[in-house]
């Protein structure tokens, strides 16, 4: 009979730790599937770190904390806290001179390349408490790709140890947390390098000349970590004066971003050395078809801005670029300018040499097909609603027009993501002369 019952006792106690590791098992991986849902929706280092932190405490652990090792230094990243009274007690131990250096002897002696238990003598440091009050504690590797990327932190509470199951699955967070990190990184990384570059080929600031202002607007299609095709200049011309431009490179990315330098490059030192606009974009022509299968097709309006006595002169030519609106002070906006020939494609090309006298109030706006083809639920921008805008915006300041064009065009096709970057330039005369 005893040994019946005791069987019996058996099966139950077998059954009972057969569902409690079920339980156990759905639990890890809901949890697994909850971490992957939300690293997969930033892509921002500290964002994710953050997550990663949260995800811990409280299910796992008491406290968490993270950095990244990929910068010159530790950087601590999160800090989470069951009991959020003792969040900032904590992060300041965690940022203590002593914290630093027990990281970066991790560092240099490989530890962090494995997950460890920390030696009791290093918790107080860490923890912010006296050691006596901590519990357990392990650090675990950010690794991916073959990379120490930070390292997370997680303890316990006095008197509480982990179990083999919750180090298992914390393993498990630490790995899906060290590849949401480095995916991370690398779209900062491209987004920096990509902002770098763009900087690159736009003007820093634009030049003052005497009776007449500049404005301009700039913003790129797609991701941040996109250069975009569409460039502007302005420059300052050895007798006076300015150059302009204005001009969209087919494509995107760091080829396009190759041909946008070429090109400004070109057009500033053929414009600098006298050279008229048509000349200069002949030049240009002459470039980019050099460059073979390298070579992109490419739109400009090239011009000078000096000033004389009759008001502000704007000499210009135009390869296959939208035509420039002209706004006067109080007559109508109309457009001026013929569009000749696209860049790139032919040998010959065909520009006119046209000019316009800014009058006191007057602007001359430049912009590239980002503005007019912007597509919007009742169609594209297009070109009547760029004057009716322009017309509404009369007596505004370059850098105001500039920014009424970028305003309007983004309201028409803010239900759809832009196809196209968008420029814009802004001329306009200023004082009677």
């Amino acid at each position: 009979m005893v040994r019946l019952v005791a069987e019996r006792i058996g099966v139950i106690l077998r059954d009972e730790h057969a569902r409690v590791a079920q339980l156990r098992t759905r639990g890890s991986l809901a949890l697994l599937a909850e971490a992957g849902e939300m690293f997969a929706g930033t892509l921002d280092v500290q964002l994710t770190a953050t997550l990663a932190a949260r995800l811990v405490v409280p299910r796992l652990a008491s406290w968490a904390a993270v950095w990244t090792v990929f910068q010159r230094a530790p950087v601590l990243q999160a800090v989470a806290h069951a009991d959020e009274s003792m969040l900032e007690g904590m992060r300041g131990a965690l940022l203590s001179p002593e914290t630093r250096d027990w990281l970066h002897d991790q560092l240099r002696l490989g530890a962090m390349a494995r997950a460890a238990l920390v030696p009791p003598k290093n918790l107080g440091a860490l923890c912010g408490m006296d050691t006596d009050a901590c519990g357990e504690c392990f650090t675990l590797p950010l690794t991916a790709r073959g990379r120490l990327l930070g390292l997370m932190l997680v303890g316990c509470e006095q008197g509480r140890g982990f179990v083999v199951d919750e180090l298992a699955l914390l393993a498990d967070l630490s790995r899906t947390a060290a590849l949401a990190i480095d995916n991370a990184r690398l779209y900062e990384e491209q987004t920096a390098i990509a902002e770098g570059l763009q900087s690159w080929l736009l003007p820093r600031e634009l030049p003052n000349v005497a009776g007449c202002e500049f404005g301009a607007r700039y913003a790129p299609a797609g991701e941040g970590n996109e250069v975009g095709g569409d460039f502007y200049d302005v420059f300052p011309l050895p007798g006076g004066g300015c150059g302009i431009a204005i001009g969209d490179v087919c494509g995107k990315g760091a080829e396009a971003a190759a041909i946008t330098g070429i090109a400004r490059e070109v057009l500033r030192l053929l414009i600098r050395d006298g050279q008229s606009p048509p000349m200069a974009l002949a030049r240009l022509n002459e470039a980019l078809i050099a460059l073979g299968d390298r070579g992109r097709l490419c739109t400009v309006v090239l011009g000078t801005v000096r000033r004389r006595e009759d008001g502000i002169a704007v000499r210009f030519s135009s390869a296959g670029h939208p035509p420039p609106v002209h706004l006067g002070a109080f007559d109508k906006a109309r457009f001026v300018g013929t569009s000749g020939s696209l860049l790139g494609v032919l040998p010959d090309i065909d520009v006119s040499d046209d000019e316009v006298i800014l009058a006191p109030g007057d602007s001359l706006v430049l912009y590239t097909d980002g503005v007019t083809e912007r597509r919007g639920p009742s169609g594209m921008f297009g070109e009547e609603n760029l004057l009716e805008t322009l017309r509404g915006a009369r007596g505004a300041t370059a850098p105001e027009l500039a920014g009424v064009v970028q305003t309007a065009t983004q309201q028409f096709g803010q239900f759809g993501a832009p196809r196209d970057d968008l420029a814009v330039l802004v001329v306009r005369a200023t004082d009677p002369l």
